[in-house]
Parts: structure tokens; C-alpha cells; sequence
């Protein structure tokens, strides 16, 4: 009797992810954490610009600044 209950026990079906919808809900929550990274390149090279830019804007200050100290 003991072994019936274990057998029907064991051949219940049971609700529970199968393969494809595994892969299916990994594929998704793949692709939204992949979403920040699509447009990585574009703003790295904004960022860039804007640095340069920056560095120059301070270079050109410090150069007026030494220039009317030194009076050059």
C-alpha cells in the first residue's frame, strides 16, 4: 500500500517551468539588462567630446590667466 501512495505520488502531474519557457524568461531578462548597453558607444563618444572640450576650455583659462599675470 505504501508503494502505491510513493507510486501515484511520484506520477502526479505537477505545475512547473518546462525548457522552453525557461529559456523563453531568461531570453527576456537578457534582453532588458541589454537595453542600457545598445547605445554605449554613441555616448561614449559624446563623453569624449565633452571632456575635450572641457580640458580645453581650462587650458585656454590658465593660459589667459598665466599671460596677464606675466604681462605677455
Amino acid at each position: 500500500m505504501k508503494m502505491e501512495m510513493l507510486w501515484v505520488h511520484a506520477n502526479k502531474s505537477q505545475k512547473a517551468f518546462t525548457l522552453i519557457e525557461a529559456v523563453i524568461s531568461l531570453g527576456i531578462i537578457c534582453g532588458v539588462l541589454l537595453i542600457p548597453s545598445i547605445n554605449y558607444q554613441q555616448q561614449l563618444v559624446v563623453q569624449q567630446e565633452k571632456l575635450a572640450l572641457l580640458e580645453f576650455q581650462n587650458n585656454w583659462h590658465n593660459l589667459v590667466n598665466d599671460s596677464f599675470l606675466y604681462n605677455e
